[in-house]
């Protein structure tokens, strides 16, 4: 409204509402808290008029006969009192007079000017998630039909990891020069029962065969796998008790130690007599067998630049085609690959016969080192003829 002013009284804290329309009776005044009003409220206000800075008020009690309204301006001196009196009430009060110049005119109802709203409040910030829901229903059905794709994708990708982990969660069992492969038991399963498998693929009797780990034999039946420390790619070499050295044109039986079981027998058994024993046969196999091994090793691989040991007695010589053109000849590497792999199993055997007395923790320690060793000479020729028939 233009030239909107406001007069503010002296005293209490009061609100005033004024409702114009196109009747003249239907101008109210409220006015709050009521316990500060004159004993002369509510009162109707009939008509309001502002000009000239004088502040020009008709009204009357609202169960008096009603006055009729004046044509035109009176003075303000000519007013019934009791309209001075109410005047002089809102000038001297705290109520908020709107003083407009100039004079208001009555609008019809549609055309009342509205109560003032606060603004409303500034919407907080889109967030990602929020602002999905405003773009079409094109683009959000192509970001659902991703998240789809994507949670597919990821299953598939951990259903075929789990598949590929589990096809390679197999042990490998040597036997002679065959090399078995088994999936890999449960923790729990017992030890008896891995060796009946074997049993069955292998049609030998159960009682037959040892089964050797990380230089340890396999003994009680009872126990778990997991007491021995089978895991995924581990190897067990399975050793024949029936099984025979083969026989060649060479005296092979040269190489067994001929003087460590008669040494034995002679002696009281004792565990300082064991390890010597253990020692023994195994100076004999890194002697005599250790020596063939890296000589075939390098006939199969030319191009290693391992040292060749020599034996230094005649009598312990192994028996290698001395004539170069001989080991290359497949059938006769064949041979010596054989014998060699035969002469180490027949050594694990003797030291796996090896008996012991209940706390003899040190030579139960020296002859699980001497398997060991053995053992690694073993896998030794074995992969580096295996390496040879994929070349």
């Amino acid at each position: 409204m233009p030239g909107l002013n406001s007069l503010h009284g002296k005293g209490g804290n009061f609100r005033v509402q004024f409702l114009i329309s196109n009747d003249p009776d239907v101008f109210f005044c409220k006015s709050s808290p009521a316990s500060r009003l004159p004993p002369a409220t509510p009162r109707q206000v009939n008509e309001s008029a502002y000009g000239d800075g004088e502040l020009k008020v008709h009204a009357s009690r609202a169960d008096a006969p009603r006055q009729p309204r004046a044509e035109e301006r009176t003075p303000l001196s000519e007013r019934d009192p009791r309209e001075v009196k109410f005047a002089s009430y809102l000038a001297s009060s705290s109520l908020r007079i709107f003083m407009c110049s100039p004079p208001p005119t009555r609008w019809p109802s549609f055309q009342l000017p509205t109560t003032y709203v606060d603004p409303p409040a500034q919407p907080p910030p889109l967030t990602r998630l929020s602002k999905l829901a405003f773009l079409s229903p094109l683009y959000s059905s192509l970001l659902l039909l991703l998240l789809i794709l994507r949670l597919i994708y990821a299953r598939l990708r951990r259903l075929i990891t789990r598949s590929h982990h589990k096809s390679h969660m197999f042990i490998q069992v040597k036997w002679g020069r065959e090399r078995l492969h088994f999936p890999l038991p449960a923790p729990d399963i017992k030890l008896g029962a891995f060796r009946a498998t074997l049993a069955d693929y292998t049609q030998l009797p159960p009682n037959a065969f040892k089964l050797i780990h990380a230089g340890a034999v396999m003994k009680d039946d009872n126990a778990p796998i997991s007491a021995y420390s089978i895991r995924a790619n581990s190897t067990i070499l399975l050793l024949d008790s029936t099984q025979q050295p083969a026989t060649s044109s060479h005296h092979d039986t040269s190489i067994a130690p001929k003087s460590t079981s008669t040494l034995a027998a002679r002696e009281p058994k004792t565990e300082a007599n064991t390890i010597s024993q253990i020692r023994a046969e195994l100076d004999s196999i890194q002697q005599t067998l250790e020596p063939g091994v890296d000589a075939l090793l390098r006939e199969l691989n030319p191009s290693s630049q391992q040292p060749l040991p020599l034996p230094q007695d005649q009598d312990q010589q192994v028996h290698v085609a001395s004539d170069p053109t001989a080991l290359q000849d497949s059938e006769a590497l064949d041979r010596e690959h054989r014998r060699l792999g035969e002469l180490l199993l027949q050594a694990l055997l003797r030291l796996d016969a090896i008996g012991f007395e209940g706390g003899w923790d040190a030579a139960r320690k020296e002859r699980k080192g001497a398997v060991k060793i053995v053992q690694n000479l073993l896998d030794r020729l074995d992969g580096g003829w295996h390496a040879r028939t994929w070349a």
